[in-house]
C-alpha cells in the first residue's frame, strides 16, 4: 500500500469527473458528504438487466466508473465542493488478470481478492492510496509492490503525481 498526495486538486477532480482516465475502473464503493450524505454500493444488480444486456457487459460484478461518473458529477457540481468524498476503485476483472500475470509474482489469480485504488478527498486534501487484497494470508508482498509501482506510474503518466 502506498499513499500519494495530490497537490493539484482541481485538475485531478476535473479528470476524475469529466475525463476518461478512470473510466475502466470498477467502483466498489463511493461515499460523499456535501449537503447530505451519499453512499453508492458499486455492486451491479444483475436483476436490472435483460439476459442479453447483462452478458454483453464488460464487467459483471461492479459498475464501471464510466457508468456512474455523470451521477457523481451532478452531485458535486456547483459553487461548493463536497466536504469529503471517498471512492474505492477496483481493477476490473480483465485488468486484474493482466496485472497479476504481468507482475511476475506467481500468485494465483484465484487467490487475489482485489486490486484497489482509493481516492480520498477531505476539505482540500486529496490522497490516492493503492492497495491489494488476497483471499488467504501470505507473507509475499510482490503483487502489492508491483501494484504500488504501477499506480505511481499511472498517476505520473496522467499528470497527477
Amino acid at each position: 500500500m502506498r499513499s500519494f498526495e495530490i497537490t493539484e486538486v482541481k485538475p485531478f477532480m476535473s479528470a476524475l469527473l469529466t475525463g476518461q482516465v478512470f473510466d475502466n475502473f470498477a467502483v466498489s464503493e463511493l461515499k460523499m458528504n456535501n449537503a447530505g450524505g451519499w453512499v453508492l454500493d458499486g455492486r451491479r444488480n444483475a436483476e436490472f438487466y435483460d439476459e442479453g444486456e447483462f452478458e454483453a457487459l464488460p464487467e459483471k460484478e461492479y459498475l464501471l466508473w464510466s457508468e456512474v461518473k455523470q451521477i457523481v458529477f451532478t452531485l458535486v457540481k456547483g459553487s461548493k465542493l463536497p466536504l469529503s468524498m471517498q471512492i474505492t476503485f477496483k481493477l476490473n476483472a480483465a485488468n486484474t488478470e493482466s496485472t497479476v500475470r504481468n507482475s511476475g509474482t506467481g500468485i494465483p489469480l484465484e487467490n487475489v481478492g482485489g486490486i484497489f485504488l482509493n481516492i480520498r478527498y477531505d476539505r482540500e486534501q486529496l490522497q490516492v492510496v493503492s492497495g491489494t487484497s488476497l483471499k488467504s494470508f501470505s507473507m509475499d508482498r510482490s503483487l502489492e509492490n508491483a501494484w504500488d509501482d504501477y499506480a505511481e506510474k499511472f498517476l505520473k503518466k496522467n499528470g497527477f503525481a
